[in-house]
């Protein structure tokens, strides 16, 4: 084994791979069991088995002295389950030590209180920064960087250096929990901005540091509902408006709307709403570079008018009517033009995008079904229903065949499916509606041009095409066992003899499989599959 260490230095130790490994182990609740005995720890990992880990401790716990582990690993002395444990143990020692001190200190007076704080201080100047107030952004932002920069010598983090990298956004947003919601606020804002700067130079495979983000924005939400001085929070609100109108030139358009929605209850306040109808009304009115601008603009201008909403709602109707070209003005237009059984104006709207192409078309096809039910006029909701079962869109299609001449049935059917046969992407519902029609030759034509289907849908038609199934069924399988060499690939594909073994019987699987084992009798590792699925039918 190596020398002794510090215990809380073990990240700094055992090399990067196995700490990851073992984070996640660890992370997974696979210590099983767990003790510490005096100075022995004992721990169960589970792995591939259950491994059993010890390590030695010095009397006073700060070091480590040995550790073992009963796992096969040879390449050093440390495995994943020992970073596991590691992990665990740092906890636990943490844990026990903070509650001692704890105790420690209920013993003493404030006076005496003051005066460690102030010995240390004198110390640690770090410790006067953190806690004084007129510093508090400036600290947190120091705080998280503390963490960040020994990770940024070329610019990147990688994942193999993420959770230590991240260490200090969570300690920021620990400091959140027993915060005044002025100081929550001022706390998320400044992660927020901070994780700006980070997020393109950081792998966050998973996805830890994008939780950050939106842990962050539902904090600063939550202390904009809860704040009740308008004097505590406005210089934090200015803030965020020149932060906004300074990286507007940026890609951050999804962080600016997400931090306009999470303040957007503090336009209770006076000043704060006409400092956030100037900002909101400059995003409408940029022009923006983004590749989505469309969607970003709809959704400023979708704020905007909430924004008016809750004061004047003359005026959020005017903004309404004059940003019909923004998809969710549209859409709101229409609901409140249904309250008003306005239907010829939500007739207007629905044709004129499906005539412009705007995009959405099944809600607009959606409405008009609804306006053309609302007035009787049936036909007219029947040619739509149609276009949503060729849109694959289920919604009306019991509707539309219940309503439809009984006698015209049949020649529907042929028409919607040939309809659908011919598009470039063939719709879940073709599949439905051959089915619920017993369109059998139609869907003995569909899994022959697509073969893997026949796994899913044999049982449909299986009977009335015992013959063509079976030969569409194995051809399949062939070639799905054509491919590849080795034997995960081949266990990986038995689910397709699984089937066959379901459909057509014992005796037709052990044919198919003399088949296979004549037609690739060279491959070994199939071989070795082909005989070990034969031994379970025999």
């Amino acid at each position: 084994m190596s020398k002794k260490f510090i215990l809380s230095h073990f990240e700094d130790i055992i090399p990067n791979h196995i700490l990851s490994r073992g984070y996640d182990y660890y992370n997974e609740d696979c210590i099983k069991r767990f003790r510490i005995d005096e100075n022995l720890v004992y721990a169960s990992v589970l792995g591939t088995d259950l491994y059993e880990v010890e390590i030695t401790l010095d009397p006073d716990h700060n070091h480590v002295i040995d550790v073992t582990c009963s796992c096969p690993y040879d390449q050093g002395p440390y495995c994943k389950h020992i970073a596991a444990v590691m992990y665990h143990l740092n906890v636990e020692i943490n844990d026990h030590q903070t509650d001692r001190f704890k105790t420690y200190l209920e013993t003493k007076t404030k006076q005496e209180l003051i005066e460690m704080l102030l010995d240390l201080a004198d110390e640690d100047p770090q410790i006067s920064m953190r806690y004084g107030s007129d510093k508090s952004n400036s600290n947190i932002s120091s705080l998280i960087d503390v963490h960040l920069d020994p990770f940024m010598d070329d610019g990147f983090i990688h994942y193999r250096d993420a959770r230590k990298a991240i260490k200090g956004f969570e300690i920021a947003l620990s400091k959140t929990e027993e915060s005044l919601p002025i100081d929550q606020f001022r706390i998320s804002f400044e992660i927020i901005k901070k994780w700006l700067i980070v997020y393109q130079e950081f792998d966050d495979s998973d996805g830890n540091l994008s939780s950050i983000k939106y842990e962050a924005l539902q904090l600063l939400q939550q202390a904009a509902e809860e704040v009740d001085q308008e004097n505590e929070i406005i210089g934090i609100v200015k803030e965020i408006r020149v932060f906004i109108s300074a990286s507007v030139d940026y890609d951050f358009e999804d962080t600016h709307l997400e931090l306009l929605r999470s303040i957007f209850s503090l336009i209770r306040f006076k000043a704060i709403k006409d400092m956030l109808s100037i900002t909101i009304k400059s995003l409408v009115d940029f022009n923006h570079k983004s590749t989505y601008f469309k969607y970003y603009q709809d959704e400023v201008i979708d704020l905007y008018y909430l924004f008016l909403n809750n004061s004047d709602k003359k005026e959020a109707d005017e903004w309404m009517h004059s940003h019909l070209h923004s998809h969710p003005m549209r859409i709101r237009a229409i609901e409140q033009a249904f309250k008003r059984r306005n239907y010829p104006f939500i007739i207007k709207i629905c044709q004129e995008s499906l005539e412009q192409n705007l995009g959405y078309q099944k809600e607009w096809h959606h409405y008009l079904v609804q306006v053309y039910t609302l007035t009787k006029q049936y036909e007219l909701a029947h040619a739509h229903m149609s276009h949503l079962i060729l849109l694959n869109d289920s919604t009306y299609y019991q509707i539309y065949k219940a309503s439809f001449e009984h006698s015209k049935w049949p020649s529907e059917v042929i028409r919607l499916l040939d309809e659908l046969g011919k598009q470039n992407y063939i719709p879940s519902i073709y599949e439905k509606i051959m089915i619920d029609e017993k369109k059998y030759d139609y869907l003995l034509r569909y899994v022959t041009e697509h073969p893997r289907k026949v796994f899913d849908l044999y049982q449909h038609f299986q009977e009335i095409y015992y013959e063509e199934v079976k030969s569409i069924m194995k051809q399949e399988i062939l070639n799905q066992f054509s491919s590849g060499s080795s034997k995960k690939h081949y266990l990986n594909r038995s689910h397709y003899l699984d089937t066959m073994l379901k459909a057509y019987g014992n005796e037709e699987t052990k044919a198919m499989i003399y088949e296979m084992k004549t037609m690739f009798k060279n491959r070994k590792a199939l071989n070795e599959v082909l005989d070990h699925y034969f031994m379970k039918l025999s």
